[in-house]
């Protein structure tokens, strides 16, 4: 038997003033990398929303999205024409699949609503969206789980695209309850919703997380009154973070630079005495990497020599010319690395037809789920050139003996990448 113990007090936190969420796993600005999934399960967001507030209309792909309110009234609206509203004994299911708008919000003015935000990585990629939410009411049961979900749609519960089983349970003090899971494969993670429980020896309260796997059957026993969300998923195919449960083949995953939170840019000296910022406005980047750390990732950079801007279109002309950029006989800069250790990112730099390798100051910030959905990467990238290395060989001179364009030239790039979808 294989566990991970996830306390209510080490999720990570957020509090916007509307909203008040607590993640069991890396979620928006909360990145642990110990804690990204368990197995399918990628998002457990115990979130609190002020009245009248909510989260607006933003899209999603390629996830199934699970809702289950705790208290008030949460309204849902989509780009396929839902308007509904969920309230706790609710349970509400959204297939994003190839492409959804929604939004989530406070239907009440005068009070929160508390609900559970859950996100499943699905078994098919650009299914149709899909949303369906039901009352449990009917089906609930005392001192026993009871089946909230499955991959079936003439099952019990919401259905989703994913062998995964919810169950729910709420159970008097001193009462005992067995689960057996379906498959060898899967693993069972269970959340203390109320009260306090000894799942398998292991003591847990209120909001802690417990997964297990490699083991057939669980035992939960309710130390008080307790209730227990109880979600069972795959766990071979995604990777598990504490090497406990590798991945069986190595996965390569592509990114593609989000021009609109990033900026490639260049510093130089101007007569010695003060510093001229320019950057690029048209860049292309992308990232393959085997490894979640981005080492020895494979990193392709390009940018358009016409979009540089200095703010002074008289500079911007000349820099263009041929006494450096020379755009018209040489559209494009680029770089292609070809090793990254964590810290040092080297390459191969073309400028003017030129090439050289460089290597450059690098630090990988994490990798985010921000709350459209998007897995971003972020890294700053610093470091010098010699201009004159690469053909920008002009210069003068002053009155008084001093150079205008120094020739070191430094590079400032920070730079955010977004995830790209992959067959499964």
């Amino acid at each position: 038997m294989n566990t991970i113990l996830h306390k209510a007090d080490t999720r990570g936190h957020a509090n916007h003033g509307w909203l008040d969420s607590y993640h069991s796993f890396s979620f928006a600005d909360y990145h642990n990398p110990e804690r990204m999934n368990f197995g399918a399960l990628r998002v457990l967001n115990d979130d609190r929303v002020a009245g009248g507030q909510g989260f607006g209309m933003h899209p999603h792909e390629n996830m199934e999205i699970i809702s289950i309110p705790q208290e008030g009234d949460l309204e849902h609206r989509d780009s396929m024409g839902n308007l509904a509203v969920i309230k706790e004994g609710d349970i509400q299911v959204l297939s994003a699949g190839k492409g959804i708008y929604h939004s989530e919000y406070n239907r009440n003015s005068d009070r929160e609503v508390k609900f559970l935000q859950i996100w499943v990585f699905p078994n098919k990629k650009q299914v149709e969206p899909r949303y369906d939410q039901i009352s449990l009411k009917d089906i609930e049961k005392e001192n026993q789980f009871y089946q909230i979900l499955s991959p079936d749609p003439d099952d019990q519960g919401v259905w989703i695209h994913q062998n995964a089983w919810f169950s729910r349970g709420s159970f008097m003090e001193q009462t005992r309850a067995d689960y057996k899971l379906r498959s060898g494969d899967h693993g069972v993670y269970l959340f203390i919703l109320e009260g306090k429980a000894d799942i398998q020896g292991q003591a847990l309260e209120r909001r802690d997380g417990f997964g297990i796997w490699n083991q057939e059957k669980i035992s939960v026993i309710a130390e008080k009154n307790s209730k227990i969300l109880l979600m069972e998923v795959p766990m071979k195919k995604y990777l598990l973070i504490k090497n406990q449960y590798k991945m069986e083949t190595v996965t390569t995953t592509k990114w593609a630079i989000d021009p609109t939170h990033s900026e490639i840019a260049f510093k130089v000296k101007h007569m010695m005495i003060s510093t001229v910022t320019g950057y690029f406005e048209n860049f292309h980047a992308n990232v393959e990497s085997e490894r979640q750390d981005f080492q020895d990732a494979v990193i392709h950079f390009a940018a358009k020599i016409d979009s540089i801007k200095t703010n002074n279109a008289d500079r911007d002309a000349h820099l263009k010319s041929d006494d450096f950029f020379n755009a018209d006989d040489y559209p494009e800069l680029t770089f292609k690395s070809k090793s990254f250790d964590g810290k040092r990112l080297t390459g191969i730099l073309t400028i003017r037809g030129i090439s050289k390798e460089i290597s450059l100051d690098a630090n990988f910030n994490g990798v985010v789920v921000d709350p459209y959905g998007q897995t971003k990467a972020g890294f700053e990238i610093s470091g010098e050139i010699n201009r004159k290395d690469f053909g920008l060989q002009w210069n003068a001179v002053t009155e008084v003996g001093s150079i205008v364009v120094s020739d070191h030239v430094k590079l400032v790039v920070d730079a955010q990448f977004v995830k790209q979808e992959t067959d499964a």
